[in-house]
């Protein structure tokens, strides 16, 4: 089954990667995950990493998504040359975000990609199935962390353009002035309203458990959430650094 197929009609978890290094890709392949985040937003990974990255996952079970740093056409085309199953759209604030990365990352007559041939294509050997196929097939997962996108998520759902949201509550909380806040009324209250129009529309509601502490997984998955992003690869490092850290105060 493929990532869009399955994050229609069951949970998903998957983890975020900003080192490049295949020992980081190695590692987390040994663990259940559905799907991963390269992150170019904010990381070192370059496009080179990008490609190895993505030519990694591609041997294994685990779909390969991509956070561009902007909507950009040069970025989205990229991504999707180098094999991604589709791309997470950072930051987006109304309906004409969502527009600009479809039209990027589709071929005609849904979009403006231009047919190449790169890795996605098996270098030619496999672009008559893939043209075909791509446009159905990959994945846009818009990232709700803007108050701009709480103001227009109505118009944003009912666009039909994506395969599901993605809260990133740090970038929301900071957007709102409380950030990090996450126990703020403000921050759950918006996130309730992002919730019933998700539901309403039938469009799988993510966020990002930034932390990787297995209780806040949970409380994510018994509040609804279907599409989860499980920590970070440096956090899974850290989390227990600090731990160290506290017995040596």
């Amino acid at each position: 089954m493929n990532l869009k197929n399955k994050i229609k009609k069951q949970l998903t978890i998957g983890t975020w990667i900003t080192i490049d290094h295949t020992v980081i890709y190695q590692t987390i392949s040994e663990y259940p995950f559905d799907w991963v985040l390269i992150d170019l937003e904010h990381s070192a990974i370059d496009f080179s990493g990008l490609h190895q990255a993505i030519s990694f996952f591609k041997k294994t079970n685990i779909a390969c998504l991509v956070r561009p740093p902007i909507v950009d056409k040069i970025y989205i085309k990229r991504i999707m040359d180098f094999g991604a199953d589709g791309i997470i759209i950072p930051n987006i604030k109304s309906v004409e975000d969502i527009k600009n990365a479809q039209s990027f990352m589709k071929y005609p007559p849904d979009g403006e990609r231009g047919a190449g041939l790169f890795s996605a294509q098996r270098f030619g050997n496999d672009f008559e199935r893939y043209y075909k196929e791509s446009n159905s097939d990959t994945v846009l997962i818009a990232q709700v962390e803007n108050k701009d996108a709480l103001n227009n998520i109505s118009d944003i759902v009912h666009s039909r353009l994506i395969d599901g949201i993605m809260v990133g509550p740090y970038d929301l909380t900071s957007s709102m002035g409380i950030a990090g806040k996450f126990d703020d009324n403000n921050y759950l209250n918006e996130l309730e309203k992002i919730k019933v129009v998700a539901s309403k529309n039938d469009i799988p509601l993510g966020i990002h458990v930034v932390d990787p502490d297995p209780h806040a997984l949970k409380k994510a998955i018994d509040d609804g959430f279907k599409f989860i992003g499980y920590g970070l690869d440096f956090k899974f490092i850290t989390s227990h650094l600090n731990e160290l850290q506290e017995l040596k105060k």
